[in-house]
């Protein structure tokens, strides 16, 4: 009997499914299979958190992919890997997306900008009829004549800068989107950078993939600043340098200026990497309003902004590297709160209170490079007087 027992078990466990028992079989929704990357700064964002994730979104092609990141500060995320991925075709003819920009407005509701030729798409995240998953659509194509070759939000989230042979702000109205002002410039601006808001002066510059270090042409050497003038209509300031441009960012801010912030009022400060080797940082001048003579002491007229630098960092002397080559900078993220764990409690604090009345404030630049080394400078930017390099190898 126990043979016979063994026998039995043995066939049964050899025995062969027939597949036609099992038919129809259900078919599977078929899933892309996204080309590459492309490898273009301008067409891949990072997502820090929305809905106690991190994101990230990137061009492959003629694709856009929304993908969640796996925090690698979590050891149970990077073993499983990414838990959800999005595709969408931006373009019928093939056309490669060109740029990528999350809307960095917080606490994140997932709003997402790319661009394709001369369209820029706008996508939304559908919290109320996801159920529980997560799933992103498109409510808004904006089109342009030319080619866009760079986007970014606005901090507030109200409008987005356009680069290009053409470059464009446009303006969020409720639910639709508007031209507030655009012009053209000679050479496609594919650098891009927005204030907090559309109220604010954005920047723009142009990139040469082949920088002409020792000659005389001046294309990729200037930094246009522009901003609307009050009027409907935009003016612009040129920061000029030595070498091509090779990145430009405005100090970041997550907050507007509250009315008793008067007095220690935040100027607007934009970071520029030359190729000369060297970081400048070009404060917005008080001198832009001024009383008009002969009307009413309130009655004031909007004059033309100016910019001046006021602090100069010669990078590759204190790295030994190549600004814009191998080491970069960026701002570091400004947080006006912060979190504290009290007996497994986390406890959201408003970090208001304590910003009011301090005579300064420190800032951060952050760098990597050359090799793994990875910097940190201070700024005391309220005298513009101390810079500090912090360096420490990954």
């Amino acid at each position: 009997m126990p043979e016979a027992e063994s026998s039995a078990n043995f066939r049964n466990a050899n025995h062969t499914v027939d597949p036609v028992d099992h038919l129809p079989l259900s078919l599977l929704r078929s899933e892309y299979i996204p080309a590459a990357p492309t490898r273009s700064l301008s067409t891949i964002d990072w997502l820090p958190e929305f809905a106690g994730y991190s994101w990230v979104a990137y061009g492959a092609s003629s694709l856009l992919v929304i993908s969640h990141f796996p925090s690698p500060l979590s050891q149970d995320e990077t073993l499983i890997g990414p838990i959800f991925r999005q595709f969408f075709e931006l373009s019928d003819d093939t056309t490669p997306v060109s740029a990528v920009s999350w809307s960095p407005v917080a606490p994140s509701i997932g709003g997402l900008a790319a661009a394709s030729g001369n369209c820029i798409y706008v996508f939304t995240h559908d919290s109320g009829t996801s159920k529980g998953s997560f799933c992103w659509s498109q409510n808004a194509v904006l089109i342009q004549r030319t080619k866009v070759e760079a986007i970014q939000w606005t901090g507030s989230g109200d409008g987005i800068i356009a680069g290009g042979i053409e470059i464009v702000l446009w303006k969020k109205q409720n639910t639709s989107w508007e031209i507030a002002w655009k012009f053209k410039e000679n050479q496609p601006q594919n650098l891009v950078s927005a204030t907090w808001s559309i109220e604010g002066p954005s920047a723009t510059a142009a990139y040469m993939y082949k920088p002409d270090l020792g000659g005389s042409n001046e294309a990729g050497k200037c930094v246009l600043v522009c901003y609307s003038d009050g009027k409907s209509e935009y003016a612009k300031v040129r920061l000029r340098h030595p070498q091509p441009i090779a990145m430009i960012q405005w100090r970041p801010s997550t907050r507007r200026q509250f009315q008793g912030d008067a007095k220690h009022s935040s100027r607007h400060v934009l970071l520029t990497c030359c190729l000369d080797g060297t970081l400048r940082l070009w404060s917005e001048m008080d001198s832009r309003r001024v009383k008009k003579v002969g009307r009413d002491i309130n009655d004031r007229k909007t004059m033309g902004r100016s910019f001046c630098v006021v602090a100069v960092i010669e990078v590759n002397q204190a790295l030994n590297g190549d600004l814009g080559m191998d080491v970069f900078f960026t701002w570091a993220t400004e947080n006006t709160s912060m979190f504290k764990t009290s007996q497994g409690d986390n406890q959201f604090i408003s970090a208001g209170g304590f910003e009011r009345g301090r005579a300064g404030k420190c800032e951060w630049l952050i760098g990597f490079g050359p090799s793994f080394l990875s910097t940190t400078i201070e700024i005391l930017y309220q005298f513009w007087t101390k810079v500090t390099f912090y360096s420490s190898y990954q």
